[in-house]
């Protein structure tokens, strides 16, 4: 984790070089990102990293239509509290355009009423499907809902894998408990033998009592629904513990964080491991090498923080929110007002090219931009292909 940070703070520094010319007289406009900074540090700087990198690359083409981009950054300290107050900082006293972030639905959920009462556009990585059109009218998010990945996870033990029975694990997170009764209606509509489910406290490291409650089912898969790292961690921990290995499933927590998990837990964590992923970070056996965005994203991580930790995956995320932002304000004319931008957005994600994460599916019922037909199942996770690209599980 260390090695991270002063990966982190080195690539930052590096970031500040260089300047663009813009037109006199106008304005800067202030672009707010807030993200775990010092909750998280692994997956905060990751965040802050992909939204300096596409501001830099912003401003060094000209900004938008003259208008120097200013990265206004605020920490959520991955505590909900702290969320509504650094939500509440960034738009009444920053006085942002627009905000990028948060990572999760823990630190989204909370600073909704302040984005809505400001009318201020927002693009999250959170995937709580309370987050419609109707409660956050402004907001879009680049995760796939719990649903759709609940959906792919029983999708693969059923017909991939094969398995007859299995058995749920999620978090008392708001992303976890959604998640935890996605799997469950969808495992029973598939008519799955389900041999136990458990629910564990974020707060909680010892978990070798839920863990053991499910072992005595004897399940052929462990699916495990979370948003946190540490909380993935730290059940791989307990099962290494027990002795108990069954299959692992995990939803987008799992593969996007797995960098977390094994700091945590050790390499070895991350063995008999499959999880969800965005389909255009993997790989099918047969597939060349480098093709798609995400290698061509991973040169360009590398050539703008040299030596930095973060996960590729990771820093997608803020990378592309920013780049939606650019295109929406382009294509309304320069406007920054919520409703205009949301409008915009409803009606143009085809033009949402681009885009490292793949194409969007956004529309006036659905602010989610990525659906389940871009999600795909992965393993290996420490074992990238040389052009960084993980291997999928379910290749036709």
């Amino acid at each position: 984790m260390k090695k991270f940070m002063l990966g982190g703070v080195a690539a930052l520094a590096l970031l500040t070089l260089g300047t663009a010319a813009f037109a006199q007289g106008k304005e800067p406009i202030k672009v707010g990102l807030l993200t775990s900074i010092t909750g998280a540090p692994a997956n905060g700087l990751a965040a802050r990293l992909g939204a300096e990198i596409a501001i830099k690359e912003i401003n060094t083409a000209g900004g938008l239509d003259g208008h120097k981009l200013e990265l206004v950054i605020g920490d959520d300290q991955n505590n909900a509290t702290q969320a509504a107050a650094e939500t509440r900082r960034l738009v009444y006293q920053e006085k942002i355009a627009f905000l990028l972030g948060p990572s999760s639905s823990i630190t989204t959920l909370p600073g909704i009423q302040v984005l809505n009462e400001a009318k201020i556009a927002s693009v999250s990585a959170a995937g709580a499907s309370i987050l419609t059109p109707e409660f956050a009218p402004y907001h879009f998010s680049l995760l796939a809902t719990a649903a759709l990945q609940a959906k792919v996870m029983a999708n693969y033990v059923q017909n991939v894998m094969k398995a007859k029975s299995v058995a749920v694990l999620n978090d008392d997170g708001t992303f976890g408990k959604e998640g935890g009764a996605a799997l469950k209606a969808e495992l029973e509509a598939r008519k799955m033998n389900v041999t136990g489910i458990e629910q564990i406290s974020l707060q909680e490291t010892d978990l070798l009592p839920q863990l053991l409650k499910l072992r005595r089912g004897d399940p052929q898969a462990l699916l495990m629904f979370s948003g946190s790292g540490e909380a993935i961690a730290n059940t791989r921990k307990g099962m290494a513990q027990i002795g108990w290995n069954p299959i692992f499933v995990g939803n987008i927590a799992a593969t996007a964080l797995h960098r977390v998990i094994s700091t945590i837990a050790g390499d070895s964590a991350l063995e008999g491991m499959v999880g969800v992923l965005s389909k255009v970070s993997t790989y099918c056996p047969k597939d060349p090498l480098e093709a798609g965005p995400v290698p061509q994203f991973k040169k360009k991580l590398e050539a703008a923080a040299p030596g930095t930790k973060a996960d590729p995956l990771s820093v997608i995320y803020m990378y592309d929110a920013a780049y939606i932002f650019k295109a929406a304000y382009l294509g309304t004319g320069g406007k920054t007002d919520g409703p205009t931008i949301a409008k915009w957005i409803e009606g143009n994600s085809a033009k949402l090219t681009g885009l490292v994460g793949g194409t969007a599916e956004v529309s006036k019922d659905n602010h989610f931009a990525y659906g389940v037909k871009s999600l795909a199942m992965i393993a290996d996770f420490n074992k990238p292909r040389a052009d960084g690209l993980l291997r999928r599980v379910d290749c036709p």
